[in-house]
């Protein structure tokens, strides 16, 4: 299967762009749902660095900083894709607090840039939230787990989920597994009780 291109015909098709929020890494993973055989296909996924976005436009972050300026990035990124496979539905990793404050404000000033780019690029879609204790015990790893290991191999065990040799889990990080996941929870959870 070449990258991108779904094996699921158009009309059968539930496709889903998936995002694993993060300050300094954004996962994002593209799912396509077969809703007649209840298949699911990852026909593409990468990792977003911020250093790399901030390395192309230096110019936003000697004006605004670069926190403000990965956040902006992120956004634009986000809306280029969305743009290019034209989703059913975004869903996200939502943020908690934890034990660090500061990281939950900025990582809630990246949902909401992702939020702001789901809105240009459709005001009438909405940016489906996934808890990540969710989208954990959907795939069957303990909520409150931090073995970020458990969760390719919990999705690689799934034999309604297929990959093509570029969207691979062992070819990336735990931000594209967990953008997986995320989109996995929502298949099942969402899409899959729904008559079509």
């Amino acid at each position: 299967m070449d990258v991108g291109l779904s094996p699921v015909p158009f009309e059968r098709r539930f496709r889903i762009l998936s995002v694993d929020p993060g300050t300094n890494r954004m996962g994002l993973a593209v799912l396509d749902h077969d809703i007649e055989d209840d298949q699911t296909y990852v026909i593409w996924a990468k990792t977003i660095r911020r250093e790399h976005l901030l390395r192309e436009k230096p110019w936003i972050a000697e004006v605004h900083g670069d926190p403000e300026a990965a956040v902006f990035l992120y956004r634009e990124t986000l809306l280029q894709q969305l743009n290019w496979w034209d989703p059913c539905a975004v869903v996200s990793e939502v943020p908690y607090m934890g034990r660090f404050p500061k990281a939950f404000q900025r990582l809630t000033e990246v949902v909401t840039a992702i939020r702001f780019a789901v809105m240009e690029w459709d005001i009438n879609a909405k940016l489906n939230p996934v808890e990540p204790s969710a989208a954990k015990k959907n795939i069957g790893v303990k909520g409150k787990s931090g073995d970020k290991t458990l969760i390719p191999l919990a999705i690689k065990k799934r034999k309604d989920v297929h990959f093509d040799t570029l969207s691979d889990l062992d070819k990336h990080d735990e931000h594209v597994h967990d953008a997986v996941a995320v989109g996995l929870c929502y298949i099942d959870q969402c899409v899959k009780i729904i008559p079509y």
